[in-house]
């Protein structure tokens, strides 16, 4: 609640006055109780369960040979973290155990090679399984705890190693890592608002950090809540298997692609077929094979991918082509047709190596059909980079045709400062469908940039104006009655205004709050247009828009060309508050250029759920047959289904299904 003084007479002042009622009534302080203090995890009492089954809780044991499990980043690191390189307790927990027994007490002690039936102790005779040792071991226990008093409760986990604790669907002890007990982070507080059964989860586990192999530590875990075992407080859930959500998250789903080239098939005489040299003629091309070469970064799928060698990568040239078969040229020409807004974007993966240089970046062109677009990978050697390309933001306004026979060429052009030789890779060129089954695409508008005054825009290195729409037609303005008018009167590198998108409430939100693998159902997208002065001759001009992560800085369209810019959330690493953009312009030209800049906009494909069409029964197959590494699947479809086919073997093992 607040109160602010409006008015501008200092004898003139309004109420300031609050009143909460329940079911009518005032509320009264018998039925009112603190939150607790902000170092405890609050409870929701929308996690209780109503019954208990058996005592003890539900257990579960995995084991390894010594250092089989992949453990954290650095030499001891977390494995039950959701963070990239802490995971991997995730995929273990996840699969198959070895053995399942009950858990009464979470109170276990011995060492690496403690066979578990011995380590369980009194609860050993539950056991079922295969029966191991801890070098290396990982125990996951669920149930539910008695919470036997309303209020704050206090946890620790003593542990050797790692351990982390949920309760009520929240983490109240994180004790993760390598180490000797009772650990860097013991301790956790929790507080109940009400009294009765709450889901508990408990992960643990076990590594053999020494180099000795006689060389042996503790594998231990203690947990008490108030200075108490929990002995008689633990129990069985009557719900199914699992009863709250894992503390370590499934796997993202990945988004279907469409796969146009991965180079697997290709051969150096048969590349040139489908690669040819454009307007430069400063490269050659090869074929990169992870069996003649496991340690080439740049193939990022499969085992092979487009190797390009420059005799030099100084300056621009449109270098080479790569012509997509033709099933491929005609999916890629089906979904540029499309009328779907943000809905398909075209990627790749490229891996440039160092040359003697600073910088290198790649113009990209589809067909006849589109704007040269630039990839930022500026100082980013031989790591692999996936340009994010919207095939809604680089369409000219042209049909996207093949040649003669059937093919489309997706342009590759180079600039750079590398004085010697080096090589870039290119693989596994795909489509990526964003939009989401059973949901219907929402778009917000962050800032429509009319004036006189703008929430996310400010000048920097040029005078920013208020834009008023001059006709109904006027292509500055694409949404409303106004835009952001920028007069560039300096060819140089400059930061011309800055889109302060750390001030966007909505875009903050989604950053807050949205799971990474969810955020590539975004795109944040602004209008812009170049307009030179009557007096003014242009050879190039460019508007990019400089923030950590961003890959694509659109060049100038030509005059009174509307162009979008798009940036799909998945491909930036972005917090909240999000990164402001720096909107640099540069280009070759005397005089004054115009930039006007409108509906800054988040566009998110997965927006409001629909009804969608009943669950199918499984197709039948019609044919399968395999050739050339490759697998064809035959079966009838019906429209408005969706159809996922999953792998489960390793391929190259002959054994598959």
């Amino acid at each position: 609640w607040f109160n602010g003084d409006w008015t501008n007479d200092a004898g003139d002042h309004g109420g300031a006055n609050l009143n909460i009622l329940l079911d009518g009534a005032p509320v009264t302080g018998d039925i009112l109780y603190g939150a607790g203090d902000v170092g405890a995890a609050a409870i929701s009492i929308s996690s209780l369960s109503a019954e208990k089954g058996d005592a003890g809780l539900a257990g579960r044991y995995w084991a390894s040979e010594p250092k089989g499990f992949e453990f954290g980043e650095g030499a001891q690191g977390p494995v039950f973290q959701t963070t990239p390189g802490d995971d991997h307790g995730i995929y273990m927990i996840n699969s198959e155990p070895d053995g399942s027994f009950v858990s009464t007490n979470v109170n276990y002690t011995g060492n690496d090679l403690t066979p578990i039936v011995e380590w369980l102790a009194g609860d050993g005779a539950s056991f079922q399984g295969n029966e191991g040792n801890l070098d290396d071991g990982m125990v996951q226990l669920r149930g539910l705890i008695d919470i036997t008093s309303a209020g704050w409760h206090d946890f620790k986990s003593s542990s050797d190693d790692g351990s982390v604790i949920r309760v009520g669907n929240q983490v109240v002890v994180n004790n993760d890592g390598g180490h000797g007990a009772p650990g860097p982070a013991p301790d956790g507080s929790a507080f109940f608002t009400k009294a009765g059964l709450y889901p508990i989860e408990v992960n643990w586990f076990n590594g053999d950090w020494t180099n000795d192999a006689g060389d042996h530590g503790g594998a231990n875990i203690n947990l008490t809540m108030d200075g108490e075992a929990l002995e008689g407080l633990l129990y069985h859930s009557l719900e199914e298997g699992i009863t709250l959500p894992s503390l370590v998250k499934a796997e993202p789903v990945p988004l279907p692609t469409i796969l146009l080239e991965s180079f697997e098939t290709s051969t150096t005489e048969s590349l040139e077929e489908n690669v040819r040299a454009w307007a430069g003629d400063r490269t050659t091309y090869g074929v990169a094979d992870l069996s003649a070469d496991d340690s080439l970064v740049g193939v990022t799928d499969g085992n092979q991918a487009l190797e390009v060698n420059f005799d030099t990568l100084s300056g621009w040239a449109q270098d080479f082509q790569i012509l997509l078969s033709p099933e491929a040229s005609a999916l890629l020409q089906e979904k540029w047709s499309e009328d779907a807004p943000h809905r398909w974007w075209l990627l790749y993966d490229i891996t440039f190596g160092s040359g003697g240089g600073n910088w290198a970046n790649n113009p990209v062109w589809v067909g006849d059909a589109s704007y040269g677009d630039q990839v930022e990978v500026n100082g980013a050697w031989d790591t692999p980079v996936t340009a994010y390309i919207e095939i809604d933001s680089v369409r000219n306004g042209n049909d996207l045709l093949p040649d003669e026979q059937g093919q489309i060429a997706i342009g590759f052009g180079f600039n750079g400062d590398l004085s010697e030789e080096s090589q870039l890779w290119v693989d596994n060129i795909r489509l990526l469908d964003t939009y989401a089954a059973g949901y219907e695409p929402v778009e917000t508008l962050l800032d429509g940039l009319e004036g006189p005054d703008f929430d996310l825009i400010t000048e920097s290195g040029f005078a920013l104006y208020d834009y008023a729409r001059q006709e109904a037609d006027d292509p500055r303005v694409t949404q409303g009655d106004g835009a952001a008018w920028i007069e560039v009167d300096g060819s140089g590198w400059t930061t011309a205004a800055v889109i302060e998108l750390s001030q966007s409430d909505a875009l903050n939100e989604v950053l807050a709050t949205v799971e990474v693998a969810d955020r590539v159902h975004y795109t944040l997208s602004y209008d812009f247009i170049v307009i030179p002065d009557a007096n003014t001759a242009v050879s190039w001009f460019q508007t990019i828009p400089s923030v950590t992560g961003s890959r694509l800085s659109p060049n100038w369209a030509g005059e009174m060309v509307q162009r979008t810019t798009s940036i799909n959330l998945g491909s930036v690493e972005w917090g909240s508050p999000a990164p402001n953009i720096n909107l640099v312009t540069q280009g070759g030209f005397d005089g004054y250029v115009d930039v006007f800049v409108d509906n800054i906009r988040l566009f998110n494909a997965k927006g409001n759920r629909v009804a969608g069409p009943e669950p199918m029964d499984p197709p039948a197959l019609t044919g399968v047959q395999s050739s050339g590494g490759q697998i064809e699947i035959e079966f009838a479809s019906v429209s408005g289904g969706s159809y996922s086919i999953l792998v489960s073997e390793d391929l190259a093992s002959g054994a598959w299904s």
